[in-house]
């Protein structure tokens, strides 16, 4: 299969594909600036490079994680509440070659910016092979330390489809992202999104007032949500609005919260997840 921007960029230039605070880009003004930001790594990565993104959600992080897919190189998000310390230590245990960050960091790898610093000349679009390893991710640790973890694109494809089967996909549908792209949550949305072809609504830092003002203006049929994140949206007056589908994980719903939100019709699934299995 080819990249998947690259894809939906041909079949649905013109249709939204990302929206935050501040930008509103079609499939193919985003592939325009993952193309360009590639093509500014060519020259200091090879395939297979592992490359660390550590930084904020943003629409510059979605870019980089399809940047990263274009030249198939693997992509390591790094947890931004870690010390520096365990940010090394991760560097290191991943094998980085190239650190994409919003900050200083006292290392020898190469560090870049995520946005795009000069001119770069165009990337040859290849067809990719499905076993091509698309990101690693570091677990929670809960068990003893965060281990690393593979993912290839076959496993993000099929975790799409399959999550598609369970829930369904609609050309209307629209996603709400509030949980951090370098979690599973966050990023498994990011790659459904390009697959199906729907827009992603980034909300960067989750409020229950920002989650409702995407909710009741941008139409959003879809969030993934924990226990606590559904609470204080219920408390703040979420109402179903154009919501088909209200995924919870990290654990089960608490009954009071599960029936306060089953009361006023909205549809929450309770999921079960593990970055091993690349999300649900």
């Amino acid at each position: 299969m080819y990249p998947w921007i690259y894809t939906r960029a041909k079949e649905q230039p013109d249709d939204i594909a990302l929206i935050t605070e501040t930008e509103r880009w079609t499939w193919s003004e985003l592939y325009a600036r993952a193309h360009r930001l590639a093509s500014t790594w060519a020259t200091i990565v090879t395939r297979g490079d592992r490359i660390a993104l550590y930084g904020p959600s943003s629409a510059q992080y979605i870019v980089a994680l399809h940047a990263a897919q274009l030249l198939e190189l693997t992509v390591v998000p790094i947890n931004t509440r870690l010390t520096q310390t365990e940010v090394l230590r991760q560097f290191k245990q991943a094998n980085v070659r190239l650190v994409v960050t919003d900050r200083i960091l006292d290392t020898a790898i190469p560090c870049r910016a995520f946005s795009y610093e000069k001119e770069a000349p165009d990337l040859l679009i290849r067809h990719m092979p499905k076993q091509y390893v698309q990101s690693m991710l570091f677990t929670s640790g809960t068990t003893g330390h965060p281990k690393a973890v593979e993912q290839t694109m076959l496993n993000h494809f099929s975790s799409a489809t399959n999550a598609a089967r369970h829930i369904g996909s609609l050309p209307e549908d629209r996603f709400l992202i509030v949980t951090p792209l370098f979690h599973m949550s966050g990023l498994a949305v990011v790659y459904r999104a390009v697959i199906y072809g729907v827009p992603i609504i980034l909300e960067p830092h989750f409020s229950p007032e920002r989650a409702l003002h995407w909710i009741t203006t941008e139409k959003i049929t879809h969030v993934s949500l924990v226990s606590v994140m559904l609470d204080r949206l219920l408390d703040a007056g979420l109402r179903r609005h154009a919501l088909r589908v209200v995924l919870t994980g990290g654990g089960p719903v608490p009954l009071p919260i599960l029936t306060r939100a089953l009361d006023r019709n909205i549809p929450v699934m309770q999921t079960y997840g593990m970055t091993e299995t690349a999300s649900q």
